[in-house]
Formats: C-alpha cells, sequence, structure tokens
C-alpha cells in the first residue's frame, strides 16, 4: 500500500504535468485550408446572353470545390436558387448554403451580389449592404466551425466584401469606381483593427495606379493589399498575363453579353487585409494559391481555347469558355484554430476535467444583432431570452444543431438564454452591446 503523503505528491506532480501539457496544446493550434472563388456570372441567367448555362457553371463549380464563393451579377433569388441547389448541391453534396438575396438599386437589379458557403466549415452571423451610389457593395461575415466550437466558443471570423465596381474606362467612370471604393474604405476604416477583411468581385480597375484602387490599397486605417502585389498596368500588358481574368472569349459571337477581345484585362479581384497576408494571426493567406482559374499565362488576346491550355482539364476549359466572359479567381487561406478539448484525468479515484461539456453554446458574445445557438446533437428544445428582472422577451423553438436569434431590438446589456430540453434546463448568459 502507498501511504497517503506518496498519493498526494504523485497527484500533485500529475496534476502540474497535465496542466502543463494543456497549456502547451492551447497554445498550438490546428488548421483548416479554405479556398475562396470569386466568379462574375455574366448576367446569369438571362436568356439573351445565352441560352441554359447552368450545366457550365456546374461543371466549373465541381471542379473548383470553393468554400467560400462570391458572384456578381445574378438576376434574381431564383436565379440564386439554380447556382445552390442546381450547380453546387450536386453529386451527393448537400452542404452548400448561401446568404439572403438582396436586389441592387434601380438600374443594376439584373447585377446582383452573392456569397455561398460551405456550411460544414462556415457559418453566417451577418450581412449588411454599403450603399455607393451605383451598385451595393455586400458585406457578410462567416464564422469558422472548428470542430470543438461548441466547447470552447473560440472561433474566426472573416468579413468579405462582395464589390462590383462600375464599368467604363472614361473618365467620368474612373471617377465612379473611386467612388465606390471611397464607400468601402470609410466602411472598413470605422470597423476598427483586428478583423479578417477580404474584398473580392469585380472591380474593373485597368491598372494598379487607377484611383480606386489606391483607395482600397495605399491609403485608409486598414488596407487591403493584393496578395500577389502585382502593382502595374494590366491592362494588355505580356508580363501579368497569368493574372488576366477577361475576356474568356476572343470574339462577342462566341458567347451572347460578351465583350470579346481574349484575355488582356484583370477585372476580378481577391484583395486582403494585411493581418491576413502577414499571417501570425490565425488567418493567412496560402502563398502561390492566388490564381484565375483557366488562364495558363499564354492566351494574351486570345480566347481561352485557342490552341493548348492544359492549365484545366479539358471539360473545364470548354464550360469556362462557353460561361462567361470573366474567368473566376482563386486563393486560399489556412485558418488555425484551436484543436482539442482538453483532456480527463484520474489519479487515486479523484477524476477532474479543465471544462465541464455543456448541451449548447452560443456565439458571438457579446453580440451586437445576431447571436447563433449551437447544440453539440440534432436536438429539439424551446428557448426564451430574459432579462434581469426574469421577464420573458422573446421565445423560439430550437431544431436541430444550429439556429440564429435576431437580437438587434434588446437593449444593451445582460440577458439570459434559457434552453429547455425534455429532461433539463441550460442557461445561458449573454451581453447586448
Amino acid at each position: 500500500m502507498l501511504n497517503a503523503k506518496f498519493v498526494e505528491i504523485m497527484k500533485s506532480k500529475y496534476l502540474f504535468a497535465t496542466a502543463l501539457l494543456y497549456s502547451c496544446m492551447i497554445s498550438s493550434h490546428a488548421q483548416d485550408t479554405i479556398k475562396l472563388v470569386t466568379y462574375n456570372l455574366l448576367r446569369f441567367e438571362q436568356s439573351s446572353c445565352a441560352s441554359d448555362r447552368t450545366p457550365l457553371l456546374r461543371t466549373i463549380l465541381q471542379y473548383a470545390k470553393p468554400d467560400i464563393l462570391v458572384v456578381n451579377e445574378l438576376e434574381n433569388a431564383a436565379d440564386a436558387d439554380v447556382v445552390l441547389n442546381d450547380c453546387l448541391n450536386q453529386n451527393g453534396i448537400t452542404y452548400y448554403q448561401r446568404a439572403t438575396f438582396g436586389t441592387n438599386p434601380p438600374g443594376y437589379t439584373d447585377l446582383n451580389n452573392l456569397i455561398y458557403f460551405n456550411s460544414n466549415k462556415f457559418g453566417l452571423l451577418s450581412q449588411f449592404e454599403i450603399v455607393t451610389g451605383q451598385r451595393d457593395i455586400n458585406k457578410y461575415v462567416l464564422y469558422h466551425k472548428s470542430p470543438n466550437l461548441h466547447i470552447h466558443q473560440d472561433t474566426i471570423k472573416l468579413t468579405i466584401y462582395a464589390v462590383h465596381l462600375k464599368a467604363g474606362s472614361n473618365d467620368s467612370d474612373v471617377s465612379d469606381r473611386k467612388k465606390q471604393a471611397d464607400s468601402l474604405r470609410k466602411h472598413v476604416d470605422a470597423q476598427g483593427p483586428g478583423k479578417f477583411n477580404i474584398a473580392a468581385g469585380d472591380f474593373n480597375f485597368k491598372t494598379a495606379t487607377e484611383p480606386g484602387f489606391a483607395r482600397l490599397c495605399f491609403e485608409g486605417a486598414y488596407p487591403f493589399k493584393d496578395p500577389v502585389n502585382m502593382i502595374t498596368k494590366w491592362n494588355n500588358n505580356p508580363s501579368v498575363a497569368y493574372q488576366h481574368t477577361q475576356s474568356a472569349q476572343l470574339n462577342s459571337s462566341e458567347l451572347s453579353c460578351t465583350i470579346g477581345g481574349g484575355l488582356d484585362d484583370r477585372f476580378d479581384l481577391i484583395l486582403m487585409s494585411e493581418n491576413i497576408l502577414s499571417g501570425g494571426n490565425r488567418v493567412q493567406y496560402a502563398r502561390n494559391s492566388y490564381r484565375p482559374i483557366g488562364n495558363d499565362g499564354k492566351h494574351l488576346n486570345k480566347a481561352i481555347n485557342d490552341g493548348p491550355n492544359t492549365s484545366v482539364p479539358a471539360d473545364v476549359l470548354a464550360a469556362l469558355h462557353g460561361m462567361s466572359d470573366h474567368l473566376p479567381v482563386q486563393s486560399k487561406l489556412v485558418l488555425y484554430y484551436n484543436p482539442l478539448v482538453p483532456p480527463a484525468y484520474s489519479v487515486d479515484g479523484v477524476h477532474e476535467n479543465f471544462i465541464t461539456e455543456k448541451a449548447f453554446s452560443i456565439y458571438p458574445n457579446p453580440a451586437n444583432s445576431y447571436i447563433t445557438i449551437i447544440s453539440k446533437n440534432i436536438i429539439r428544445a424551446n428557448l426564451s431570452i430574459k432579462d434581469v428582472f426574469g421577464s420573458t422577451l422573446h421565445t423560439a423553438e430550437f431544431s436541430g444543431d444550429e439556429e440564429s436569434v435576431d437580437i438587434s431590438r434588446l437593449s444593451q446589456g445582460v440577458y439570459f438564454i434559457h434552453i429547455t430540453t425534455d429532461n433539463q434546463t441550460e442557461v445561458i448568459k449573454i451581453i447586448k452591446e
């Protein structure tokens, strides 16, 4: 038999070693590599542009397999559902979701932006429209669903801006793009530091010296950066041919609505905040991952299918040529997340655990507009929001493994979420900012 003093010493040493091991675990992070794609769909799905292009877009997206997809030029909500149901959620895939479809101001109502995302990896926290006087810029905030989010409630938020600036080459077009860029710049700067910001879409810049590009990337408190640092003239420049995104066709007769002219412009971009490019902040650009899909760098002023092009499979190349005058652009990000649940341990009949697992967790907390309630299991429950005096302010039913609740009408302060299942009630305190 071991004496009590020896057992107590060994227990203390074990507890210290386990705590040290856990501190090492939480100081390190597992990682998830995600792919972001932006694509101008060319007035999808207007019959005046071409006959049914859905099979072509399906081929492209099934090849690209984006975790986040930003699109420009959707005609209406029905077409937004075509992209979701007939192009993304195909071949056994069911995990893609989309944000709520919003319509641009009059004059641009058939040229709308939207975001789609892999719901196994991301959830949508909020969306917001930045009014620019031209096409709106759409803001989406996504949170990363790391494997143990329901326990440690430690996640990463990505702020995605879907951008489609004014087209054209005359002075008034350049000025309009500058005004739109200024609207985005003011909004981003007002959000404060620490955000992981991405602006993606069709910017219609012909050169990095254009005032709108400068406003986004060289001015303000939190400028965007070009991941490939291509600060030069882009239009018809052979040295940047491998980054051109428009046009996939040489002649407008190859696809109605297209501009033609072959690949000679870099209109479509994915810009990132500096903290993403520098890394070390839990989100990092994956080096050498930025590229237009279907551009082999050898088709300056040519259609992408004019002669050999082995950058993508033949069926994808044909689909890219027939789908839009733009090429999609892809980039990868590495997300570093809290990887492990703290270990349970037992010494001489004593059982401890660093975290007591609960059935539900809430994110974000504090919050100002929406909270997301996450369950470890698919479950049915009733939930209510009560103030500090016990008055019930809101009730709802919870069904599934995730529920979003609007708290925007609540005043700032402390509230309690009561979640009741068949056999228990769990109470979680939240703070409304």
